[in-house]
């Protein structure tokens, strides 16, 4: 078990007492081999996580921007996520159920990455892994939530809201509403194309691209309506081969079994769910002067002309 001084890191790395030293010498770190760089960033906001201190809050932060300037964001992703695993390791070990526990260790990814995708895996975990406060399950969400209000990098802000929906949870769906408003035009391109990227598909995140959708079709000349349009388009492609699923999120994650973070409650076929979108899709069929893609998208959901529905 650790002793809460020296977590252990994913994998060989460096001995302790090196990075011990080189966190003491911050002048040191721009010069570090990648590969040392990467070893150093999760042992001190892990260490961070365990002890934290006010006073180590800049020296972390600075480590973070140096790993950001010398560190692809797949790399920062990956620490993040094994920041994670070891905060949810040591939590399940220690019994920690109140308080913020060891997750300060992702604040760094969180308030100082200026990667979508990044984020993004840090606000997942984040809402995960934090205790409960006063046993309300979405303390988490709530938390990660209330950083939209902390972070001003817009497309770090897109990384905050794709981490909620990845949550994939309906209880989360108060916390996303219309977050999509909060973001500029580079925030809702990256927010589309996080959504994109994720394999599987939440009804959770069908119900918000819908809002979303409809919400930009008040002004059907905006570059974010196409799209929109286009990620709602790429849903309806993965729920016609593979799709649509529901789940109840642990909160926190420790609460249930280690490798269960989730439960099914139910899948659905495309054509199962249908019934509950098709007249929200009918309606977008009266948008004055819509973008081509709008119409690639009602067909992918069977609607519309040349589609029978």
């Amino acid at each position: 078990m650790d002793d809460g001084k020296h977590p252990r890191g994913a994998g060989d790395g460096p001995p302790l007492d090196q990075l011990d030293r080189l966190l003491e010498d911050p002048q040191a770190w721009p010069g570090l081999d990648p590969d040392l760089l990467r070893h150093l960033l999760f042992y001190g906001c892990l260490s961070f996580g365990v002890n934290p201190d006010d006073d180590d809050v800049p020296r972390v932060m600075r480590l973070a921007k140096i790993a950001i300037g010398r560190l692809p964001p797949a790399v920062r992703r990956e620490v993040a996520l094994q920041v994670a695993r070891a905060v949810e390791r040591l939590h399940r070990e220690h019994g920690v159920c109140e308080g913020a526990g060891y997750t300060n260790g992702l604040l760094p990814f969180l308030v100082e990455d200026p990667d979508p995708s990044v984020v993004a895996a840090a606000a997942c975990d984040m809402a995960i892994l934090l205790p409960l406060e006063n046993d309300d399950p979405m303390s988490g969400p709530q938390y990660v939530r209330s950083l939209l209000d902390e972070i001003d990098a817009d497309e770090a802000r897109a990384g905050v809201v794709a981490g909620l929906l990845s949550l994939g949870d309906a209880r989360v769906e108060p916390l996303v509403g219309g977050t999509w408003r909060l973001l500029g035009e580079e925030g809702r391109q990256s927010l589309a194309l996080l959504i994109q990227a994720v394999h599987g598909l939440h009804v959770l995140t069908v119900r918000f691209l819908l809002d979303w959708l409809e919400g930009e079709a008040a002004d059907p000349a905006t570059p974010s309506f196409g799209m929109v349009a286009a990620t709602v388009a790429r849903a309806g492609a993965h729920a016609a081969d593979h799709g649509i699923v529901e789940v109840a999120r642990a909160f926190p994650v420790t609460s249930a079994p280690e490798g269960q973070p989730f439960r099914v409650l139910r899948e659905w076929s495309l054509e199962e769910f249908l019934p509950t979108v098709r007249p929200r899709m009918r309606r977008l069929l009266s948008v004055a002067n819509p973008p081509e893609l709008l119409g690639s998208a009602l067909r992918y959901w069977s609607v519309g002309p040349g589609t029978g529905r």
